[in-house]
């Protein structure tokens, strides 16, 4: 990913602080834990302490990242709070290995990261160039499969199906009021993300 497209979504991400702090309230009421927020691009550029400025959090998001940088991680997350949002980077090996292998990995490398609970986004439907209706379908049926094999993750699991809300027209595109560019988000898009988290937390 080049620097201007970094600074380019960066700039989009700042955007997010006016719409979450209005879901959030203001943070007034934050839950006494610390947040592990990992994932690829869609986390790092999730300006969560501008949204949410008394939170305690860890961003440890990382641009390009598919699940094996969950390995990665080692102990950093062991016994925490975790935000998990990541999988689109590497969704084109639903393609490639199929539906149940990529995601035995993927439960596997959660799994490794031995977190207290997991708050856990879906892979997000996504509107690119190149992408394909059997990858956006590949797509769906990863994430249905994954929320039926929650106890796989072995700790406590809440399950953010936000999905539908990121859908143009009920399908499996991404809502292009939500995303710049078919697959990053501006601040509509990281105010649901935030507003469902918050629903938890509170």
């Amino acid at each position: 990913m080049t620097n201007l497209l970094k600074r380019g979504i960066r700039g989009v991400a700042a955007l997010v602080a006016a719409a979450s702090l209005a879901v959030c309230g203001g943070c007034s009421d934050e839950p006494d834990t610390e947040l592990y927020f990992v994932g690829d691009s869609l986390v790092e550029f999730w300006d969560v302490g501008r949204a949410c400025p008394t939170l305690r959090f860890v961003n440890l998001g990382r641009a390009g990242a598919g699940i094996a940088y969950l390995g990665e991680l080692g102990d950093r997350v062991a016994g925490r709070d975790v935000v998990l949002l990541i999988g689109t980077n590497d969704a084109w090996r639903l393609l490639t290995e199929g539906v149940r292998p990529y995601a035995d990995r993927y439960l596997e490398a959660a799994g490794a990261l031995r977190a207290r609970r997991v708050y856990l986004y879906p892979v997000l439907p996504r509107t690119l160039a190149n992408d394909t209706d059997a990858l956006r379908a590949a797509i769906e049926e990863f994430n249905a499969e994954i929320r039926g094999r929650l106890p796989e993750f072995g700790c406590e699991v809440v399950y953010l199906d936000v999905s539908d809300r990121f859908r143009l027209d009920g399908g499996e595109h991404i809502h292009p009021e939500l995303s710049p560019d078919g697959i990053h988000l501006n601040a509509y898009g990281y105010q649901i993300l935030t507003e469902a988290l918050w629903e938890k937390l509170r």
